[in-house]
């Protein structure tokens, strides 16, 4: 008598990539808008919930039934990257150590939002981690992240030409500050802060350039590059000292790193074309941008000489410098466990009378002085395996994969320098770099074993 089996209760494997055939395209667009909308995070649709966030929850159900779909279909294990998994993991310590702190500090009015927002920001990360499943739709991503950036630094010198116009379709977003012995616009496009918006501008045009090295057709390229010299105009806009910081070494990091690839010629096309954009708005504005940056140098040659002068160089730096002394006197005193997360601004003003309830403004010193020593090594991980894996990435992938890890390298030097003037954990375009990190890591890992397991047949 013949072996009869009956027919498996599960569907055929055929059956989870027939309905995943929707989806895939579907999610691909998504995934495309989202980035698209990365720049623009500030932006409300509704209260509290900004365009990102919004996109990001339409996303989510979907791709959840997709995940599902895939997991089904597979026939063979599903292998990670060693360095995702460590992503992964360094994320979930530092989660924990922020629940922790709740069992130990007062629970501050804004944990709960704050702890959101970064689970949603890790939750983005591990869509693109999982979507961007190819070299192509890497480009893809690459240049969402592009465009959007292009289109935020022309909005940026939009404002800055017509406050009051651009001020009636973007609401209170324009920033009127001294600089030297004038009132000026400090422009901030769709964002809240011009400070952030430098930061995140700064990040984006690392990707555009290294997009634009590997582009083949010229028009792509110059497009590109004419976008890169827009956000360089726009970040100077901004007027944010610590993005002038961070645009200087992360910039000449990039321009040193590619010295043998670019030419002369390149490089004084894209000085030229920000001085004509700087001439075409006028304003005096490299004279603003040089007293923004004389006054650092003055603070700084102040605080070594005659401290007590410095203040009158400039309110805002001396307010920075109360926060930062501030905050490490809190981490000391509050070792090793800290005050909680989020309880930095409710704590400060006990350690400096000239300063209000405000956060950090220095993302290691937040950590150190909220979370102590359990988020210090949380943090450490996290930004040691980000590193080393754009490191890594740079030097063994290959084509034009490279040159993008290049411009994600860069992008998280970026964030890593701006660290010391900001708090980067609530900014998306921190969350869409690792995510294209964790995807550039199993691209790279499904190439090799698509290498080995050729040779193995051959």
């Amino acid at each position: 008598m013949s072996d009869v089996r009956a027919p498996s209760a599960l569907p055929s494997p055929n059956i989870y990539v027939a309905k995943q055939v929707g989806l895939t395209p579907l999610l691909q667009r998504g995934l495309s808008l989202l980035l698209l909308a990365v720049p623009f995070h500030s932006v409300l649709v509704l209260p509290g919930v900004s365009v990102v966030k919004a996109i990001g929850l339409a996303l989510t159900p979907i791709w959840l039934i997709w995940l599902v779909g895939q997991l089904g279909a597979r026939r063979g294990p599903w292998i990670m990257p060693r360095r995702n998994v460590g992503l992964i993991l360094s994320f979930g310590v530092l989660v924990a150590s922020i629940l922790l702190s709740a069992l130990y500090a007062p629970i501050s009015p804004i944990f709960r939002v704050s702890l959101m927002t970064i689970v949603f920001g890790a939750a983005m990360a591990v869509v693109i981690g999982t979507l961007v499943s190819s070299e192509a739709l890497l480009r893809r991503a690459y240049a969402c992240l592009a465009i959007g950036g292009i289109i935020f630094g022309l909005l940026v010198i939009l404002q800055f030409v017509a406050p009051q116009e651009i001020a009636r379709i973007f609401g209170q977003r324009i920033f009127l500050e001294t600089i030297g012995e004038r009132i000026e616009v400090r422009a901030t496009g769709p964002f809240r802060d011009p400070n952030y918006g430098a930061l995140t501008l700064i990040a984006l045009a690392c990707i555009s350039f290294y997009l634009a090295l590997t582009c083949r057709k010229r028009w792509q390229r110059t497009v590109l590059f004419f976008g890169v010299a827009v956000q360089v105009v726009a970040i100077l806009l901004t007027f944010s000292r610590g993005g002038y910081i961070t645009l200087a070494l992360v910039g000449s990091a990039v321009l040193w790193r590619e010295r043998y690839r670019l030419r002369i010629w390149r490089v004084a096309l894209l000085a030229m074309i920000g001085l004509v954009l700087l001439a075409t708005i006028g304003g005096g504005v490299l004279d603003l941008v040089a007293a923004r940056v004389r006054t650092v140098v003055e603070f700084a040659r102040l605080l070594e000489e005659e401290p007590g002068q410095a203040r009158q160089v400039d309110l805002s730096l001396w307010y920075r410098f109360q926060l930062l002394q501030a905050g490490i006197r809190i981490a000391f005193d509050n070792f090793p466990l800290g005050v909680g997360w989020e309880n930095f601004r409710y704590r400060v003003t006990q350690y400096s009378a000239e300063v209000r309830e405000q956060g950090a403004h220095n993302t290691y010193i937040a950590v150190a002085a909220e979370l102590g020593l359990p988020g210090l090594i949380a943090l450490a991980w996290l930004l040691w395996t980000l590193w080393r894996s754009t490191g890594r990435l740079c030097k063994v992938a290959q084509g034009k994969i490279s040159f993008l890890a290049r411009g994600t390298r860069y992008g998280l030097l970026a964030i890593l320098i701006g660290g010391l003037f900001l708090t980067v954990f609530h900014e998306a375009v921190v969350w869409a770099l690792i995510g294209l990190i964790m995807a550039q890591n199993q691209i790279v890992l499904n190439a090799v074993k698509a290498r080995e397991t050729g040779a193995t047949a051959r």
